[in-house]
């Protein structure tokens, strides 16, 4: 809990980050004083506000959704006073708290073996990882990457018109194209996965957290899939030009091996500029690593 501000992504103030991957809520309780807004002094109603907060933020934790209902602990509030009516739980969700807490709050550490630990703790956990790529929503994670897409755009458009790229569609086979874009793409994700720089998060023991795991599995498994929407996109980009704007004279004259018309060789040639637009985007992206990796671990609280 922190009485600074939160950075917000789109509205005016964020008053929590929880992170259901790695169990860890953050809260800011600047905004919930009645003073910061210019009214009377009202500790009672300050204590009332922080403890709503922190049982939403809690209740996220616990992996419980938003509800429509204003009275109750999980409601999707969307300003400060809505937290003045909020203080219910239903059964249902108490009974859901009740199964989920022993879990949660027992996290599994391992000092020894940690390949084999990971892999048991990828099987138990895959749902929770399948949630959260689910919530994080890779093609909204598309959007947190302007840089990416610029540095990448720049690229694609310059070897687009290349007559050596012509070539690569024109002689290359295909599944060394195929290869190659398979390479690109993963290197792209660990471009930007390291530019986070994560940490191995250890517990007492000095073993390996199972939210570690999870949360990097979480990430790089919604990376991945980023960073192929975006490999797709420039693709079919390319493969668009090819076939309505380039000129077919150019397409039997410009490679210097053999001429380029087929729709295969623009299929060819889409690829491998797609994938030199990835790599060379995520190198130039790596300053977008911060608030797309925030997008995958938190959920934001925003008013």
């Amino acid at each position: 809990m922190t009485e600074v501000d939160l950075a917000a992504s789109t509205l005016s103030s964020t008053l929590a980050l929880p992170s259901q991957l790695t169990n860890v809520g953050v809260i800011s309780a600047k905004r919930l004083d009645p003073e910061f807004w210019g009214d009377d002094d009202d500790e009672p109603r300050l204590v009332r506000r922080l403890a709503r907060l922190l049982m939403h933020t809690f209740g996220h934790l616990l992996n419980l959704d938003h509800v429509e209902d204003p009275a109750n602990v999980m409601y999707d509030l969307a300003e400060i006073e809505d937290l003045d009516r909020m203080g219910e739980l239903t059964e249902a969700q108490t009974t859901a708290v009740a199964r989920a807490l022993p879990r949660e709050a027992h996290e599994r550490t391992s000092g020894r073996a940690r390949t084999g630990f990971a892999l048991r703790m990828l099987g138990r956990n895959w749902r929770a990882i399948l949630r959260a790529v689910a919530r994080a929503n890779p093609f909204r994670l598309v959007t947190e990457l302007p840089t990416m897409v610029t540095a990448a755009l720049s690229v694609v458009v310059v070897v687009f018109f290349s007559a050596e790229v012509w070539d690569v569609g024109s002689t290359v086979e295909l599944y060394q194209l195929v290869l190659f874009s398979a390479i690109a793409i993963l290197g792209a994700t660990v471009v930007l996965y390291r530019a986070f720089a994560f940490g191995t998060v250890i517990g007492r023991g000095r073993g390996l957290a199972e939210s570690t795991v999870v949360t990097a599995a979480a990430t790089a498994l919604s990376l991945v899939l980023t960073v192929l929407l975006l490999f797709l996109a420039f693709a079919a980009l390319a493969m668009l030009a090819s076939v309505t704007i380039f000129p077919e004279k150019l397409m039997e004259t410009w490679p210097t091996v053999d001429p380029a018309t087929r729709t295969l060789d623009h299929a060819k040639l889409s690829l491998f500029v797609a994938a030199l637009g990835t790599l060379a985007g995520s190198l130039g992206g790596r300053a977008d690593s911060e608030d797309l990796v925030r997008a995958v671990l938190f959920l934001d609280e925003e008013t």
